[in-house]
């Protein structure tokens, strides 16, 4: 395969969230065969826009590919800069990293003069298309923006198909694939901890323990998780890990927990959680939760493979292609806490660990990155 030259526009560590380590990923796999730049940004949201905490997290980390932090989305001096990159150095692709329309601007702008002046080929990379929660926006704004773009590129990849059957609908005619998102392992520590000492980090004590991961928004549905908890048996032998920056007060999920008589067995953590602290929690847990009301994408299952943790999670399209039910993890409907409820009581009462452990392992190959997955991201298969 022959060598190309890459850039990929996105965040890249030490920009938070799975968006970001996704797309560090990527950027490492590519560079592996490939002359890889990543232009990530020197503003990504305003403060306005981004309800959580920072939006960077640590400090830049050494990679084999090079990395220009210049695209500020809200100057387009820092767009023209980037056409200027691009017609000078002619690269054979340039990648967009695309889950909002709100770098609609920046990303149009930049592909259309791109391609008055060069006959460099455009990859959209969707993690998501549209905004999970319906809006009148979402129809006015949103759509309309979102497929005119989807239609200016040469190429789209899917992470999941789900996002891919959004594609065809909006952009029928335009060329694209699905293909598996890789496994975050090589970003995160090799350091094994035990459980009995994460716990301790952590001052857990229960035996059974059940984490949710992320950060915690409306359609993450950790009421439904919340109450599911509440319904469990011997509740007191449970503790729930809710933990990641949440985008509304937390105070409303902790007057939940009382009010259904589990405050005691829900710990909030309600920070970005870094990547030094990610094999903690994971390590603690026997087994974590996805309550998404709606998915179509997420990077949470990632990390439930890397750290071989079995997975309750709720039939949306971004969970399913990622839970073999029965065999390395339990589906169950969305909005549906006694369900959910039944799922996690299943898990511990059958001790289908060790059978979701082994089958989760052997299934980790799905998401190496090989010559073949290369081959669909560039459109060569």
């Amino acid at each position: 395969m022959d060598k190309k030259k890459v850039f990929i526009i996105g965040p890249i560590i030490p920009f938070t969230g799975g968006i970001s380590h996704s797309n560090t990923v990527l950027c490492n796999n590519l560079s592996k065969r490939n002359d890889v730049t990543a232009i990530s940004y020197s503003m990504m949201f305003p403060k306005l826009l981004y309800p959580g905490e920072a939006q960077k997290s640590g400090k830049k980390i050494k990679t084999k590919f090079k990395q220009k932090f210049i695209l500020n989305t809200l100057n387009p001096t820092s767009w023209i800069k980037i056409v200027n990159m691009i017609r000078k150095e002619k690269p054979d692709w340039v990648v967009f990293m695309w889950w909002h329309t709100y770098f609609f601007p920046s990303y149009y702008f930049i592909m259309f003069f791109s391609k008055v002046f060069t006959k460099t080929k455009f990859n959209i990379v969707c993690h998501n298309i549209l905004p999970h929660e319906e809006s009148i926006v979402k129809k006015l704004v949103h759509k309309p923006l979102t497929k005119i773009l989807l239609k200016k590129v040469d190429k789209i990849t899917a992470l999941s198909k789900s996002e891919l059957n959004i594609a065809r609908d909006l952009a029928p005619k335009a060329k694209m694939n699905f293909i598996l998102e890789n496994s975050f392992s090589s970003l995160l520590s090799k350091k094994k901890i035990s459980k009995q000492s994460a716990r301790k980090k952590l001052n857990i004590h229960s035996k059974k323990v059940i984490l949710s991961f992320g950060a915690v928004r409306k359609y993450k549905g950790i009421e439904d998780l919340i109450e599911a908890v509440s319904l469990l048996p011997k509740k007191e032998d449970y503790c729930l890990v809710v933990a990641g920056a949440f985008w509304s007060p937390v105070g409303k999920y902790k007057q939940l927990a009382n009010e259904l008589g589990v405050e005691k067995e829900v710990i909030f953590i309600d920070k970005y959680i870094p990547d030094n602290e990610i094999p903690i929690l994971f390590s603690a847990s026997d087994l974590i939760v996805l309550s998404h009301r709606t998915a179509t994408q997420s990077a949470i299952p990632q990390l439930a493979y890397a750290y071989n943790v079995p997975m309750v999670a709720t039939d949306v399209p971004g969970n399913i292609p990622f839970v073999d039910n029965e065999k390395n993890g339990l589906l169950v409907p969305p909005k549906n806490p006694l369900n959910m409820s039944r799922a996690i009581q299943t898990f511990f009462d059958k001790k289908l660990s060790v059978k979701f452990k082994k089958n989760l392992k052997s299934k980790l190959k799905e998401f190496e990155w090989t010559e073949g997955k290369e081959k669909d991201f560039f459109g060569e298969n």
